[in-house]
């Protein structure tokens, strides 16, 4: 059994939920957190699968190195 048909296979055992789950996380989420500037973007994610909700507060501050607004997400301490 090549990759191909092995890929396949496991596709369609898949459910329609699960088939919307993969693309949301590798095909929109993933690539955003990696080319936009928010550097928090992932212990957002880690946050809300740990803990089931977000605990998290949006907060804005300027870039020291070429003065551009970014939008971070700060994770309180425990």
């Amino acid at each position: 059994m090549d990759f191909f048909s092995l890929l396949v296979s496991l596709l369609v055992d898949l459910s329609r939920l699960q088939i919307v789950w993969l693309f949301l996380t590798f095909a929109v989420l993933l690539p955003a957190s990696l080319t936009l500037k928010v550097p928090n973007f992932l212990p957002f994610l880690n946050d809300l699968v740990k803990y089931g909700k977000v605990r998290s507060l949006p907060m804005e501050k300027y870039n020291n190195n070429n003065n551009t607004l970014i939008r971070y997400i700060e994770v309180p301490k425990k």
